[in-house]
């Protein structure tokens, strides 16, 4: 792997967008119903010591890409198995991101065109991307996340018109035990899947910026993904929530500003698509 330099805030991007990646507009922990923020709360706690170990490990080992740092910790033949179990599992990734990207465009806004046609599409684009390095992806990162932010802002401000916050009553109604299961499918699905990110970066913009890039970004991501899917949940009830296969998309087609602002929910599948991307790029680059 190339050693490449990252600077700080392009890499909390990065960061911050692939943990976003294809999970904006699906109903994450919906297992916790009406307790959908406690659940998330739990698994941003239950995440953060494993992405602090990874940053750890990341400044023991500098400069080292996965192969050298694996053979550093395990020795030769233990690295070569766990590298061969972290490129499959980077490949099982990009496989479901693009799948979750061409269903979603096949299943609303490009419901005529195959499936084939949009997977091919995407993963030469993300093939295009990964050749290009890790630098640029990054710099891409610095400006579409503002882009991503913006939409997320407006979003959210347009639909709280639409927010019911007795959707989110009563708390703990069925106890502890759906918080827990929320949490775990959250801590799965999308946190503990920044693993991949601990081989990409190589080189660091300054001393210690490991830990400035992965924890900002994931704990970013983190915030972003529970106000958003609570709010989804306040707007479409927990039923709704849970039945949707799209529920964040659907509760962002719900805005209606005096009939003149409407039809938004174009927005979202720009946010989806955007993160989908970069995701797919980031597990063909660690694939």
């Amino acid at each position: 792997m190339i050693k490449e330099m990252v600077p700080t805030r392009q890499g909390a991007a990065l960061v911050t967008l692939f943990v976003l990646g294809n999970t904006s507009i699906f109903g994450l922990g919906a297992r916790a119903g009406t307790d959908l923020w406690l659940a998330f709360l739990t698994a941003i706690v239950l995440s953060l010591p494993f992405i602090l170990l990874y940053s750890r490990l990341r400044t023991l080992l500098p400069g080292a890409d996965l192969w050298e740092g694996l053979e550093q910790l395990l020795g030769l033949w233990p690295s070569r198995l766990v590298a061969l179990f972290y490129a499959f599992y980077a490949w099982r990734l990009a496989c479901f991101v693009g799948q979750d990207v061409a269903s979603f465009l096949t299943g609303i806004p490009l419901e005529n065109t195959p499936n084939v046609v949009l997977l091919l599409f995407a993963a030469v684009l993300s093939l295009w991307a990964v050749k290009a390095g890790l630098e640029v992806l990054a710099r891409w990162s610095g400006i579409f996340f503002k882009i991503v932010l913006f939409i997320i802002s407006i979003t959210f401000f347009l639909v709280l018109t639409q927010v019911d916050l007795e959707n989110l009553r009563p708390v703990l109604y069925h106890g502890f035990e759906p918080v827990i299961l929320g949490a775990l499918e959250l801590v799965d699905f999308p946190f503990l899947e920044t693993v991949l990110l601990f081989w990409v970066f190589d080189t660091f913009g300054e001393k210690g910026s490991v830990y400035k890039i992965m924890v900002p970004g994931f704990l970013l991501a983190a915030f972003i993904l529970m106000i958003t899917s609570t709010t989804a949940l306040t707007v479409e009830g927990v039923d709704k929530y849970v039945g949707s296969f799209f529920p964040g998309y659907v509760a962002v087609s719900r805005i209606d500003i005096a009939r003149f602002l409407t039809r938004l929910e174009i927005l979202a599948g720009v946010y989806f698509v955007i993160g989908g991307f970069l995701k797919l790029s980031i597990c063909l680059l660690t694939a």
